[in-house]
């Protein structure tokens, strides 16, 4: 039996893996809004608002912006799927959220719970690169523990071919959908 309300699917996965492509994919097919936080984030920076001033001094020191204002950016774009009774979309995909166990227990809430050409990003050097891989080696653990203890579905998909590897993953998910 499906659930009721607004489907809800996490991405995890190392930093280039292909995530925000299945995603993309993955929101296409099943009428769903991928809430890419990078986007986001480099949205706002492009815009030069006084958040993407601050954003684009931190990530370009190779850090990760900080919880309270990714936690508000990501429940303001989960609104907009989630309290439109006419929304085109059946759910959401998040993208780069959770990253840490106090964004994890945020996204808990009721509020919530309703061979391509390769492409650089201006965040894209090899420190920085190195650093956010290390950082997510560091915090990923807790947060698949976190979802093992949930109830919800966990799916272990690993993007080794990349595109190649969207029909298993989405046969896979497909099941839970």
């Amino acid at each position: 039996m499906k659930a009721k309300g607004p489907l809800k699917i996490v991405l995890f996965g190392a930093p280039g893996v292909g995530k925000g492509t299945f995603a993309e994919i993955l929101s296409k097919k099943e009428k769903l809004k991928h809430i890419n936080m990078g986007n986001i984030l480099r949205e706002e920076i492009k815009k030069k608002t006084t958040i993407g001033k601050e954003i684009d001094k931190v990530v370009t020191s190779g850090n990760l912006v900080s919880d309270d204002l990714i936690v508000r950016i990501v429940k303001d774009e989960i609104t907009k799927v989630t309290v439109q009774k006419d929304s085109y979309f059946k759910g959401f995909i998040l993208d780069g959220f959770p990253r840490n166990l106090f964004q994890c227990k945020e996204l808990d809430c009721e509020k919530c719970k309703g061979n391509p050409k390769l492409q650089r990003r201006s965040d894209d050097s090899e420190e920085i690169v190195t650093h956010r891989l290390n950082t997510y080696e560091l915090t990923n653990s807790p947060l698949i523990n976190f979802f093992k203890n949930s109830n919800c579905n966990l799916v272990d998909f690993e993007i080794k071919r990349g595109l190649q590897d969207f029909d298993s993953f989405y046969r896979i998910v497909g099941r839970h959908l």
